[in-house]
């Protein structure tokens, strides 16, 4: 994988810009950052390792949303973002694809749910109260 820094520094100064503008942002952000360190969710990259350059690096550029109800901060880790035309999602291997197979399942549950409704006509009235899953 090439080396994606300039990107990621590139989202890093936008990011600083936007922090630097709003200070309630930036202890929020500082907040969710020091939480994800705490918990060992993340952790910071020795300083030996900052300048490896044996295309085994990626930067995982980031920023910060509020929910609109909440809100609360949300730091969204862009896995998504391209350089060179690679991103970090599309080197992770896939696994299958289970939402066809998902949706048939439920289809033959709720068939099979219908069917038993109609065998039993005594509760046909009460039907809604049948539907499961819901």
């Amino acid at each position: 994988m090439a080396n994606n820094r300039c990107l990621a520094e590139q989202r890093a100064a936008g990011l600083k810009r936007k922090l630097m503008k709003n200070k309630e942002f930036l202890e929020d952000y500082r907040r969710f950052m020091d939480t994800i360190l705490e918990k060992g969710y993340a952790m910071e990259v020795p300083q030996d390792q900052l300048s490896r350059d044996d295309n085994r690096v990626w930067y995982v550029p980031h920023h910060g949303v509020y929910h609109l109800k909440k809100k609360k901060i949300r730091v969204v880790f862009d896995c998504n973002a391209t350089f060179q035309d690679v991103s970090l999602n599309g080197q992770l291997m896939q696994g299958p694809d289970l939402t066809n197979t998902l949706i048939e399942l439920r289809a033959t549950e709720l068939k099979d749910l219908d069917l038993a409704q109609d065998d039993l006509p005594h509760r046909a009235s009460s039907r809604s109260a049948m539907v499961y899953g819901r």
